[in-house]
This record gives structure tokens, C-alpha cells and sequence, in this order.
């Protein structure tokens, strides 16, 4: 038989075992490639710098990402305005638009959460909702209407907190819940650039986050009992049993985070602790946090941020499969390069994580100025922690 009939053969029988199902894996594991990309979203030009980031999608899988520009600085109190990108399934992302503030009115930005029901799209902005109702092509401002915090009697803010979710599990599925902060006076930028244990005194007492919940669709919304002191720019997720899942940033230098669970769709929290397996920098950080439910039904809880108990470094994507009580690495992004705040979303439609992260990689000319968009599936998760796991020697 000569070389050609060999190869016809041999190409004949590994049609026939390409053709025969695996027997351990779905048909879209099959045909799922692992990959991971990331690109420079909003970028430094001239004095303009870009911090906090907030992302979503929509039931159409238009990636919606968010963020403020600060004009003349990166600094906390820069003028500041409310911009987005937004990109349709499958097409190029469309330019930078401002949806809140102008010269000469400024617009922090805090939370958004998309309405999985009412396909509505909330971004938070100091005291007003930039809403769309048209998948983000458009956004009108409204004024939020608050309940208090019962024992402070405060209203809070979501400014540096995670996106927030729409309800899924039990009684309070179709909530709208938010996490929140709210401080007993206000921070100042004379408090933030005074001398440092002073700053660190009014972090650790003087502040709480907590959440907020919307059960008409982000018309009201109720202020939740607090977590731990300390805390700000907090988290949350819901897990597979319907428990509420609060991750925060903490305030006391010793490189924990904080979290607090709650059995009632968001309204009291409780069980308080401190995280397993994660880091927190000098005076802690902000943070992604995600819960996936897959269509083959698996279920994964993601955490992005600074692994370091010092500085903002070693950015990784970490997951829990213990509800969120101890971590293990996924990939470290940056190593020692500088990288700070993040968020994360999950594609029901395309079946991919997507998120932003502020770091200077692909500019390192300035601390703040970029931030980064990147998209995972899971099977590239997988793959990571099948490679992490080979490297771990035999004990």
C-alpha cells in the first residue's frame, strides 16, 4: 500500500472517532476553545484620566462599560465626568460618550445594574440614575429616590462599589440589589491628604457599606441593615441557595477583606468574617465579584483585585467554591506592575466573563490613566487551573 492510501485511511478512521461523543464532555465543551483577550479601553489623553470602573450586559449581549473621567488629574476630588462605551454582539466598540456632567458640572460615578426583566440599563451618578430603556444607545437622568439607613438615619452612595445583580433564587427573585456605602460625615480632600492615621480613624469608624434593594424596578429603593465597620466600595453576589454573598474593601491595614451573608434577598446581613485566600493593599482596594450560573449548570464565584498586602500589584482573577470563605488563583494578570480597581459581568448570551480593570501595563507613564477591557470563557478557566494545578508539587 502505498503512502497515499495510508493517509486516506488514516484520515478515514479519525473522521469516524472526531464524529463519536465524548463521553465526559457536553457538546458545547466540545466545541468551546479556551481564550483570553484584553485591550486598553479608555485611554489617558492629555489631562484626561479615566478611574472606577462599572460594567454590564444585556440580554442582547451589548457590553456596556463605564467609568469617570477626571480632567486635569487622576486625583479623588478632579473635576469628573460620567462616560461610557458600548458594543453591540459581534461589532466594534463605539467611541467614548458622556452620559453625566459637563465643564462645568461635575458627575461621580457609582454602581449600575441592569434590569434582566424590564431590560432597563441603571448607571448611578451622585444622587441621580442615568437610565436606558433602549439597550444604552440613549440615556435619561432621573432623581433616586432613597430610604434612609434606619440606625444612622444616612442615605447612601455607591460610588467605588461593584455592579449590582438582579435577584434569581426563591421568594425575592427579580429584586433589584445594590451594593451600597454611606459615612457618617463626609470625606474631605483636607481629611484625605492630612496626616495618615487620621485618614486611616475616619476610614475605620466612621464607615459602613450596606446595600440597597428595589423590588418595583429601580422606581424606590431601600436602604439594608450594614456589615462590618470599616468597610466601603463593597461587592455582592448571590449564590447558587439564594443567600446574598457581601465581599468589602476594609479599612484596617491588615490586608483582609470582610464579608457578610444574608438570607433575605439583601434586606439584614449577617454571619460577618473575614475572606480566606485573599489580600488586601494598605488601606485596602476596591474589587470585581461574580456569580455564573453556566447552561450546563455549573456554578462559579469569580474575585478580581490586588493580591498584595501592601500595594496595588499582582492583579489575579481568583474563584471560590466554597461560597466565597477561601479563594484560589486563577491567573495573575500584572505580577508587580501597578493595577487597581476592577469589575466583572457575565454574557448569558455568548457564555463569557467580561471585565475592566484600571492598570498602567500598557502605559506606564502615569500610576492611573488606562483602563483595560478583557473577556474569559470558562473553559479558560478550567485550563488555568488544569496548568496551576500540574505545577503543584506532590506532597
Amino acid at each position: 500500500m502505498n503512502c497515499q492510501k495510508i493517509y486516506r485511511v488514516v484520515f478515514f478512521f479519525l473522521g469516524i472517532i472526531l464524529c463519536i461523543p465524548h463521553p465526559f464532555l457536553t457538546a458545547g465543551e466540545l466545541n468551546e476553545t479556551p481564550y483570553f483577550t484584553e485591550e486598553p479601553l479608555f485611554r489617558q489623553n492629555g489631562n484626561h484620566y479615566h478611574r472606577i470602573p462599572t460594567i454590564l450586559v444585556t440580554n442582547e449581549g451589548t457590553v456596556i462599560a463605564a467609568c469617570n473621567a477626571r480632567w486635569d488629574s487622576a486625583d479623588d476630588f478632579s473635576h469628573t465626568t460620567l462616560v461610557i462605551r458600548r458594543r453591540e454582539s459581534g461589532k466594534d466598540w463605539e467611541p467614548v460618550k458622556t452620559i453625566g456632567g459637563d465643564e462645568k458640572t461635575p458627575c461621580t460615578i457609582g454602581s449600575c445594574v441592569y434590569d434582566k426583566n424590564t431590560q432597563q440599563i441603571f448607571i448611578f451618578g451622585g444622587s441621580s440614575v442615568f437610565l436606558s430603556e433602549d439597550d444604552g444607545q440613549s440615556f435619561h437622568s432621573e432623581k433616586m429616590v432613597i430610604s434612609p439607613h434606619l440606625q444612622s438615619g444616612k442615605i447612601p452612595g455607591t460610588h467605588g462599589s461593584a455592579p449590582g445583580i438582579t435577584l434569581k433564587h426563591g421568594s425575592h427573585a427579580g429584586r433589584l440589589l445594590l451594593p451600597a456605602r454611606f459615612s457618617l460625615h463626609p470625606e474631605t480632600p483636607e481629611l484625605q491628604r492630612g496626616p495618615f492615621e487620621n485618614f486611616c480613624k475616619f476610614l475605620r469608624e466612621e464607615n459602613w457599606n450596606c446595600a440597597l434593594y428595589s423590588d418595583d424596578h429601580g422606581k424606590t429603593w431601600k436602604t439594608s441593615t450594614s456589615v462590618q465597620q470599616g468597610t466601603g466600595e463593597g461587592t455582592l453576589a448571590e449564590l447558587p441557595d439564594g443567600q446574598i454573598y457581601y465581599n468589602s474593601r476594609a479599612y484596617f491595614n491588615d490586608g483582609k477583606r470582610r464579608i457578610a451573608y444574608s438570607q433575605n434577598g439583601g434586606e439584614t446581613f449577617e454571619n460577618f468574617g473575614e475572606a480566606r485566600g485573599l489580600l488586601e493593599p494598605t488601606l485596602g482596594c476596591n474589587a470585581g465579584l461574580l456569580a455564573v450560573e453556566t447552561k450546563e449548570g455549573e456554578n462559579w464565584l469569580f474575585y478580581t483585585g490586588p493580591q498584595d498586602s501592601q500595594k496595588r500589584i499582582n492583579f489575579s482573577i481568583m474563584v471560590s467554591n466554597d461560597q466565597g470563605k477561601s479563594w484560589t488563583t486563577v491567573k495573575n494578570l500584572t505580577s508587580d506592575i501597578f493595577a487597581a480597581y476592577s469589575a466583572l459581568a457575565w454574557s448569558e448570551t455568548e457564555q463569557k466573563i467580561v471585565m475592566l480593570y484600571e492598570t498602567n501595563k500598557f502605559n506606564t507613564q502615569n500610576t492611573y490613566g488606562d483602563i483595560v477591557y478583557a473577556e474569559f470563557n470558562i473553559a479558560w478557566v478550567k485550563q488555568q487551573l488544569t496548568e496551576r494545578s500540574s505545577e503543584t508539587p506532590n506532597k
